[in-house]
């Protein structure tokens, strides 16, 4: 399992156990999350904290979950480290995703 959950603040707190998500792991994450969303959960809070490395295919992945949350849903990013939060800044995603400062 690449991932942990808990509820917090009527969020499903969904953790990335992993260092890098990148084409090894993405494909795995993704399936993942999408059998979270698939049997109704629409208030995600994604808790990227572990994670220090995104991809090109782990950005991917960040952004198809994001898009499986259908328009009455939310899907929100915490716990982002600093090379995490820059790939978001370079590539604009930061202004595409929801970020949460804190969990």
């Amino acid at each position: 399992m690449l991932i942990e959950q808990d509820r917090i603040d009527g969020f499903l707190r969904v953790e990335c156990c992993l260092s890098r998500l990148d084409s090894v792991q993405a494909g795995t994450f993704r399936e993942q999350l999408s059998r979270i969303i698939s049997r109704g959960e629409r208030a995600i809070l994604l808790d990227l904290g572990r994670v220090d490395f995104v991809d090109s295919a782990g950005l991917g992945a960040l952004i198809a979950v994001a898009k499986l949350v259908d328009e009455d849903g939310q899907f929100e990013i915490t716990g982002l480290t600093g090379r995490v939060a820059q790939l978001l800044s370079l590539t604009r995603m930061d202004e595409v995703l929801s970020i949460r400062e804190h969990a």
